[in-house]
């Protein structure tokens, strides 16, 4: 199922982030059980990456992604101009962290 692609999670603080999201249920718009972020590219000089391989995406800004339907987040996703602030929660090694990326 590829409603969720590696690029939707781009532009994470500067840097490219991949990610391995996992879902269930109907085909044609699952629950999402899990976005991992598998990968995460060196950043442009002066970038700075805040997201970490391993991280599990909860919420991005005011959007729940844990749980949700796999179209809703990626509309929202896919709305989100490279500009644009995101918060993101997510699980890091059992502790639940709050990153702000700003580009």
């Amino acid at each position: 199922m590829a409603l969720l692609t590696p690029t939707t999670a781009a532009a994470a603080g500067g840097c490219e982030a991949s990610i391995k999201p996992q879902m269930k249920g109907f085909y044609l718009n699952p629950t999402v059980v899990s976005v991992q972020v598998s990968k995460v590219a060196p950043p442009p000089p002066g970038g700075q990456c805040r997201l970490m391989a391993g991280d599990e995406i909860l919420r991005i800004n005011d959007r729940q992604v844990k749980g949700a339907k796999a179209l809703g987040v990626m509309r929202y996703w896919k709305s989100l101009e490279p500009t644009d602030p995101r918060v993101y929660t997510v699980l890091r090694g059992g502790e639940v962290l709050v990153i702000d990326v700003r580009k």
